[in-house]
């Protein structure tokens, strides 16, 4: 009686009313205005530079030579595997709709935005699901009005497409459980699969735990090892490829430069001074070059060079 009151109780949580499914709309399309409106009056200065330019360099030899490259225009494209493969790739089913100029730039910012105005409403949805109608509206209303959520949009990098699969694939996989169905379950994985090949960091996330609840949920172990095989196949056939090309331009290359950064608190505020002749701020971004150098070349002289450094100084490295 007890499992019966509990699956009544469960399946009544999940019926949304036709009000409320007209409310999360509702966050969505407010989502949707703010950020439009931001990206068509937001002025951003040389909007093709730093890692914007690198993924546009990758999506053009996409296009042009069918090679996922970093060369710049103008010299022969080697393959490699600095940056991930995800973003680029949007960007290149993109450039071939709407060309190369403007016109390329402005549905690019449109789309993210679309996007996350989508992954806002994902959200509200998750949310009322899992919890309840009052708190999904004061997620929606979150993330609607939340400002890097709004600014991300305006910018040509791979974060809104990253939270958009994420979302999804949390929907998704929402969907296999409550229905138990291996498609969806398949589907997910090949989501996660996806925000994991825009960013690698989450390349273990989805596996992890797809194998552990393939062990411990009996009841839907084929659920559970098909969303391991979505997740994992696309993931590792990246890895595969990035194994086959020349020791330049790894993954490995960005991890350590990203570490070597990371570093250095004062990165993002001599970036900028550095690029314009500043002495002090060329002198630490070298500094920040010279342990990305070290850490490439010999990751163990390097950990240990940029641990001395933190260790030097606990407290400033610490705050």
């Amino acid at each position: 009686m007890m499992d019966d009151l509990t699956n009544a109780t469960m399946t009544s949580s999940r019926v949304i009313t036709r009000w409320q499914w007209m409310a999360m709309a509702g966050i969505g399309l407010l989502a949707l205005l703010i950020r439009l409106a931001y990206v068509r009056t937001a002025i951003v200065d040389h909007p093709l530079r730093g890692d914007t330019l690198q993924y546009f360099a990758y999506a053009l030899n996409l296009i042009d030579h069918h090679t996922f490259s970093l060369a710049p225009p103008g010299q022969t494209p080697v393959p490699d595997s600095f940056r991930d493969p995800g973003y680029p790739s949007f960007l290149a089913a993109l450039s071939v709709y709407f060309g190369r100029e403007q016109a390329f730039y402005l549905a690019t910012l449109d789309i993210q935005c679309i996007l996350s105005a989508v992954t806002v409403s994902i959200y509200s949805l998750l949310v009322r699901r899992w919890v309840s109608m009052a708190a999904a509206v004061t997620v929606g209303c979150g993330l609607a009005l939340w400002p890097h959520m709004i600014s991300m949009c305006g910018y040509v990098l791979s974060e809104t497409l990253l939270g958009f699969l994420v979302a999804s694939g949390l929907l998704a996989l929402q969907m296999a459980c409550e229905r138990s169905s291996t498609g969806a379950g398949l589907g997910a994985g090949l989501l996660f699969a996806a925000a994991a090949l825009t960013n690698a960091v989450l390349t273990p996330l989805l596996p992890v735990f797809a194998a552990v609840a393939a062990w411990r949920d009996n009841g839907r172990r084929t659920l559970w090892v098909a969303v391991l095989i979505g997740a994992t196949l696309p993931s590792a056939a990246w890895i595969a490829r990035s194994a086959t090309l020349p020791p330049e331009r790894t993954a490995s290359d960005r991890m350590a430069m990203n570490f070597a950064q990371g570093s250095w608190p004062e990165y993002h505020l001599a970036w900028a001074p550095a690029m314009t002749g500043d002495p002090k701020a060329k002198a630490v971004m070298a500094a920040i070059d010279s342990d990305t150098k070290l850490l490439t070349d010999s990751p163990r002289a390097g950990m240990s060079a940029i641990f001395s450094r933190l260790l030097s100084h606990p407290g400033h490295y610490l705050g």
